[in-house]
């Protein structure tokens, strides 16, 4: 899932893509589809073929209260799920405050492109991370996801997601991947915030290890991992601004 102030641009680019490649091949994509396709571009510079992937809308109304004790619980970790005809695989689960129960999948992209001039907005074949919500809160939002790697930081990701209720955020859920040989993961915000975390084991060395933590709306800083000496992995990475 990526920031939900951009995922909105994100959602009606991706609706689009897909409606424009279902039309003759002398479809054109409105200046609005353009402008948003240039906006993904930019905010995908930090990393190679970063593709932001849509939200995918919650079935609850304003007038449902969220409750994280419903009983629904995540798919078992190893489920692979059809989602669109695309197969997912279920490689860690939890639960926070507001968002509930999660699950977080890994799945690969397919190829976005303009129709009309074949630029490819999405390659296909890039590995992909995202985090679904099992009973997301009303108007919230129900997953999404991102593709492609951080060279700068191999093996290591962030993606954020800003669940809310009926449109008010109320936590960020900073996840992403970690490498087989990190010993933590550590966020560290303004005002002295640190967070810190063993990385949830993936299903087996080639898939590496994940990692999800549960802040404040608004919160800003950065995220890296720690080798077996404690000493930081990489650079790390920055927030996205609230």
């Amino acid at each position: 899932m990526s920031d939900t102030s951009t995922l909105g641009f994100f959602d009606r680019l991706e609706a689009e893509l897909r409606e424009a490649a279902a039309r003759t091949p002398r479809a054109r994509l409105s200046p609005t589809l353009r402008a948003v396709a240039v906006l993904a571009a930019v905010l995908a510079a930090g990393a190679l073929a970063l593709v932001p992937v849509a939200l995918l809308s919650g079935d609850g109304g304003a007038s449902r209260s969220h409750d994280v004790s419903s009983g629904r619980d995540p798919a078992p970790v190893g489920t692979v799920i059809d989602r669109a005809g695309e197969p997912h695989t279920v490689v860690a689960t939890g639960s926070a405050p507001v968002a509930g129960p999660w699950q977080m999948e890994t799945y690969t992209s397919t190829r976005l492109a303009d129709p009309e001039n074949g630029e490819v907005y999405q390659p296909a074949g890039l590995r992909c991370l995202g985090l679904f919500l099992v009973d997301p809160p009303p108007l919230g939002g129900a997953g999404g996801g991102q593709c492609g790697e951080f060279p700068r930081t191999p093996g290591f990701s962030r993606i954020q997601s800003l669940p809310s209720v009926a449109g008010n955020p109320r936590e960020l859920l900073v996840y992403g991947r970690a490498p087989e040989e990190a010993s933590a993961v550590v966020l560290t915000g303004e005002s002295g915030l640190e967070r810190r975390m063993e990385p949830l084991e993936g299903l087996g060395p080639a898939d590496g290890d994940y990692y999800l933590f549960v802040v404040p709306a608004g919160t800003s800083g950065r995220v890296n991992w720690l080798d077996a000496t404690g000493q930081p992995g990489s650079g790390g990475l920055a927030l996205l601004p609230p």
